[in-house]
């Protein structure tokens, strides 16, 4: 009893220790929140984009041919007062798509921003940043494409570089550059790979759910329960995953190993990882109102600034903190299990 509690793994640090140690690792490395820092002034101080011609055009282009169709066919009723209908909703969806905004309108996949989908005020100082229109729908999908691949090579070196400050306890440039390119690599799978498998699983439930709503009667409330119960098989396959990043940074991994790493960490922690989620979540949402109180065309956005890259990064460092523990004790464990298998198996031979 006493040699097997002497080889027994240390716990795992728990929920609250893994957010407080993210915390204590920026407040000691405030290079890690240089990055959203940076991009947050960029975005608050940076030129506007304009997407108002793009949006008119396109609903100008299938307005005959798609949307009236489209909606008498759903009800007809609709069909003499579609017209204005048609032209309020235009010119509510032009007027909002139409402001000036940051000209990386996008979340910036990894890297936590507050700037980014809030519409550009005017400066509290002396600078008027350049004004971009955007007159073609191609020009539109050119430009979100264009900051999702921003995001995904930002995003990529962000995570890189606090993997390596919660594994090494230090930062290697040459290391985060090195293995840049293979992070991103990965990354870009993932992003690509696992939005195809969930559509791929949900597709059918939706299917079936629309099968029976067309039955009509106590059938839409069946159909609904299905629709449902496809949402609910995705997002639990989701959280198993939600590691598969801290494996490929941490770790250096390929993607279909650190999905698998992923899947028997959570597997072997999931009422801690359930409460790091919702109390991450909830911390996020929270702060996210708090930055979003102060005007963009004031002094306070600074603040808001700040603030967003020191909770979010510390926010972030506290999920590879977690992971890189469950992972050891996961392993440990692992270690310990097979090799009792393996004594027991040499006593009976």
């Amino acid at each position: 009893m006493k040699a097997n509690i002497e080889d027994a793994p240390t716990p795992p640090v728990g929920v609250i220790e893994s957010i407080a140690l993210g915390f204590e690792t920026v407040a000691s490395r405030l290079v890690l929140v240089l990055l959203p820092l940076l991009l947050d002034v960029f975005l608050w101080m940076g030129p506007r984009v304009s997407f108002a011609p793009a949006v008119d055009s396109l609903l100008e282009a299938y307005h005959d041919q798609v949307w009236t169709p489209f909606v008498v066919s759903v009800n007809p009723e609709l069909d003499d007062v579609w017209p204005e209908l048609s032209a309020a909703f235009g010119e509510s969806l032009g007027s909002r798509v139409g402001q000036y905004l940051p000209v990386l309108n996008l979340p910036l996949l990894g890297v936590p921003v507050t700037m980014a989908g809030r519409e550009a005020d005017a400066l509290p100082f002396a600078l008027n940043p350049p004004q971009w229109v955007v007159r073609t729908p191609l020009g539109m999908a050119g430009a979100w494409l264009v900051a999702v691949g921003v995001g995904l090579l930002l995003g990529t070196l962000y995570l890189t570089l606090i993997g390596q400050q919660v594994r090494r306890g230090r930062i290697d440039l040459w290391r985060v550059v090195k293995r840049w390119p293979a992070n991103l690599l990965w990354m870009v799978l993932l992003v690509i790979l696992l939005p195809v498998l969930f559509v791929m699983i949900y597709v059918p439930f939706l299917l079936v759910a629309a099968g029976f709503s067309l039955l009509g009667g106590p059938m839409t409330v069946v159909a609904a329960l299905v629709d449902w119960g496809g949402r609910l098989l995705v997002l639990w396959l989701a959280l198993y995953m939600i590691f598969a990043i801290h494996g490929i940074i941490m770790h250096e991994q390929n993607l279909f190993r650190a999905l698998w790493d992923s899947v028997r960490v959570v597997q072997w922690n999931m009422s801690a990882t359930l409460l790091l989620l919702l109390l991450l979540v909830v911390l996020s949402i929270a702060m996210g109102t708090v930055w979003n109180l102060a005007p963009g065309g004031s002094w306070l956005a600074v603040a808001g600034i700040i603030g967003n890259a020191l909770i979010s990064t510390a926010l972030v460092t506290a999920t590879f903190v977690f992971y890189k523990d469950r992972y050891r004790y996961w392993r440990q464990v692992r270690a310990l299990l097979l090799a009792e298998v393996e004594r027991r198996r040499a006593q009976r031979g």
